[in-house]
């Protein structure tokens, strides 16, 4: 693991130097406690730790922080989940804001456990733009990254106030060190003040679905003052079992699902990571096949796969798995291994694929390829409420595996305008959606 310096960004410029007065915030309505609550900007966080010598580029604030919790990744629901101990131990951290490039970002995080595609700069940047997508924290103890979070901001047009989302996010689990609560903390309260006491936006959190730790960062955020306001439609979300040997995988998915692997083992299929255009090309074949054939709306972003193959750290980078029958593609997947995961990120099929359950064979495939790579889960994503998938994905994380409650959005936010603000655009959200909708079914009229 790179560290910040190493990445080519020394103390004298990693991170901002805070020197405008910040104005009176209104007090916030009472809610549970969050460290340090009462400190609204970076130099009475530092003042906390004393003074900062003159000249200093970089800003350090002492913090409370919770120590390592004996329940960490325990398998509780979150409602269920205990309350967290008062903060009791100190750490001296550093905060940077908006501080890397997106190459540095990436480099920065690639070593973390908890890293997905939507913590990565490239994909923010792809996704909603360099203006929306660049914001970020970065965490560091002395030259040592120990957590961030990449940040969509958003704003209701005509205003300043807006929303600060964070999807599938913080991230905190370094590869190298085990995994500190300490850390999660920090990374949530800069946060906190950088997104809510100084740019006075709605901070909304969506936690990065996880068999181990999902529960632990829900009661986390809990215990800072953040609020459930919004459930997912899609609520489970289903993880194969990387870690054990092949007889013991097969042993674990549904007697459905074996059947359906053992035809597909008989139809003579062979599979490959082509080079990245034939690939693609391939899979875009059969993508726009399935579309067709299923007369749905084109919702998937497969165009960003190229961008994300050329600009994530190798590690990092999605690759393209196909099936072939008698030397033609008949399904192939989008497979980015992100930290301790690999997540399926697209999937695509053609007619002949169906009778010879060439899915199942695709699938099975990826797995001895992932288990071979020491990864810990495989992440199939949810259903979208389609039982045939439903069925698909359970009997494949079968009795190994894990089925994973999926967290709720937690927002944070100090003004009923800042609430307000951000309530709009999450709204707006919905109606888009909705308006997806749609237009799938006109089409398929």
């Amino acid at each position: 693991m790179r560290s910040a310096k190493e990445a080519g960004h020394g103390n004298s410029c990693l991170f901002r130097q805070r020197k405008h007065s910040v104005p009176k915030r209104e007090e916030p309505r009472s809610r549970a406690p969050l460290a340090l609550q009462d400190t609204a900007t970076v130099r009475q966080w530092a003042a906390k730790a004393g003074p900062v010598a003159k000249g200093e580029k970089t800003v350090t604030r002492s913090r409370n922080l919770l120590p390592k919790l004996d329940t960490l990744g325990a398998p509780l629901g979150f409602e269920d989940f205990p309350a967290a101990e008062p903060p009791r131990r100190a750490a001296r951290y550093s905060i940077g804001i908006d501080s890397l490039s997106d190459e540095a970002w990436d480099a920065a995080v690639s070593g973390f456990a908890d890293l997905s595609l939507e913590q990565s700069a490239a994909y923010n940047t792809a996704r909603w733009g360099k203006e929306r997508g660049g914001g970020h924290v970065l965490i560091t103890e002395g030259e040592t990254v120990i957590g961030g979070a990449r940040v969509v901001e958003l704003k209701v047009p005509g205003l300043k106030k807006g929303l600060a989302y964070v999807k599938y996010g913080p991230i905190w689990r370094r590869r190298d060190r085990p995994p500190s609560a300490e850390h999660f903390d920090a990374v949530i309260t800069a946060l906190v003040d950088e997104y809510c006491n100084r740019r006075g936006l709605l901070l909304s959190v969506l936690s990065r679905p996880n068999p181990d730790f999902t529960a632990l960062e829900t009661a986390r955020l809990k215990t800072h003052g953040f609020e459930i306001r919004r459930a997912q439609e899609d609520r489970e979300r289903y993880f194969v079992n990387l870690t054990i040997d092949d007889d013991a995988q097969r042993n674990s998915v549904s007697r459905n699902w074996r059947q359906n692997l053992k035809k597909a083992e008989k139809s003579g299929l062979t599979f490959a990571i082509p080079d990245k255009e034939p690939a693609f090309r391939q899979f875009v074949g059969l993508h726009r096949s399935m579309v067709e054939r299923k007369n749905a709306a084109k919702g998937d972003a497969v165009d960003l796969v190229p961008y994300l193959q050329s600009h994530l750290p190798e590690m990092a980078r999605p690759r393209i798995v196909i099936a072939y029958k008698d030397g033609q593609p008949v399904t192939g997947a989008v497979i980015a291994t992100l930290g301790d995961t690999a997540y399926y990120i697209y999937g695509a099929t053609n007619a002949e694929a169906l009778p010879i359950r060439a899915g199942y064979g695709l699938h099975w495939w990826i797995v001895n390829w992932l288990s071979a790579q020491g990864l810990k889960w495989y992440d199939l994503g949810g259903t979208v409420g389609n039982a045939g998938l439903r069925q698909f994905k359970k009997g494949f994380a079968g009795t190994a595996g894990r089925i994973v409650e999926m967290p709720p959005e937690f927002d944070y936010w100090h003004r009923d305008g800042d609430r307000l603000a951000g309530d709009i655009l999450f709204a707006a959200r919905g109606f888009s959606k909705g308006l997806a909708g749609v237009r799938g079914l006109v089409r398929g009229r």
